[in-house]
């Protein structure tokens, strides 16, 4: 019987989790992101890797998304994940040149708190070499707050976010922790994304970054719910962006939290039924968009 859960579950995440991707190639994220652009959104496209993603695949799709990015002009860049590629210094340092030479903005996602000393070191590093390069800090992680010197002191960018992964050492409210790293951003940071899909944070964060005279979006993930936030953005004269991920899709839930929380099993029925729907009204998983 686990078994025939877990194949069950399985397959239908497969199927739910198209809604959270463009597709399975750049091509797919360079569609997504000119319709967006055409509908006064900017855009942030990402290679999503999976489990048989080579090094070189990897570093392929990259350098795709660097080239092919400089045809959407200054409305898009790309998001990298440096822990595949195990923060190599030499690749990194090749996509920032890259990247510079072409006027296009890289920014390094997160993964855990023992991942993170590492990004940022290489950052550190990356700095004298490249044009614009901006970092994710989770509301989660205590280190976070800290970790917001960087980007100013060096004059980079911020995208910050709850975040998926708990911080080990010590629980934090993600709602009480995004606000604090927001008020530290506050007044000192060059440019902040305000990526979330909660309004009453959306609202909270976005006023305080105002307030202190800071530049500021709303980043929105794609394939997640925008109604609640959007009205927000406008009221406040904000910008926004949508995240496009392409490749293999990612799921907010495992089969093994399905036992410990049985939301997990809500989550997944919502997300079939939403990739379903935008099957049928011929969307391709864009629907929850208001394109």
């Amino acid at each position: 019987m686990k078994a025939v859960l877990r194949t069950i579950v399985e397959t239908a995440g497969a199927w739910a989790a198209r809604s959270y991707i463009t597709g399975t190639n750049l091509e797919d994220g360079l569609k997504a992101s000119r319709t967006l652009q055409a509908h006064g959104f900017k855009s942030t496209i990402c290679f999503w890797d999976g489990e048989g993603d080579t090094t070189e695949g990897i570093v392929a799709n990259y350098d795709a998304i660097i080239l092919r990015i400089e045809e959407l002009k200054s409305h898009c860049y790309i998001s990298v994940k440096p822990w595949p590629l195990k923060h190599s210094a030499d690749l990194f340092r090749h996509f920032s040149q890259e990247a510079k030479s072409r006027g296009v903005k890289m920014h390094f996602d997160s993964a855990s708190t023992s991942d993170q000393e590492q990004t940022l070191s290489l950052i550190r590093d990356l700095v004298p070499i490249s044009g614009t390069l901006s970092y994710t800090l989770p509301g989660r992680w205590h280190r976070s707050v800290a970790d917001t010197e960087l980007a100013i002191e060096q004059g980079l960018d911020v995208r910050v976010v709850k975040g998926q992964w708990v911080d080990p050492s010590e629980p934090v409210d993600p709602f009480e922790g995004f606000l604090k790293v927001i008020e530290r951003l506050a007044g000192r940071a060059r440019h902040v994304s305000v990526a979330t899909h909660d309004p009453k944070l959306v609202r909270a964060a976005l006023s305080a970054l105002l307030a202190r005279g800071t530049p500021c979006e709303l980043e929105l993930l794609y394939g997640l719910p925008v109604g609640a936030v959007l009205p927000i953005a406008r009221e406040l004269g904000v910008p926004v962006r949508v995240y496009l991920p392409y490749g293999h899709a990612w799921l907010p839930y495992v089969v093994g939290r399905l036992k410990k929380e049985p939301r997990v099993a809500l989550w997944l029925m919502r997300d079939v039924m939403d990739s379903m729907r935008s099957r049928i009204v011929g969307k391709g998983g864009n629907s929850r968009l208001p394109i």
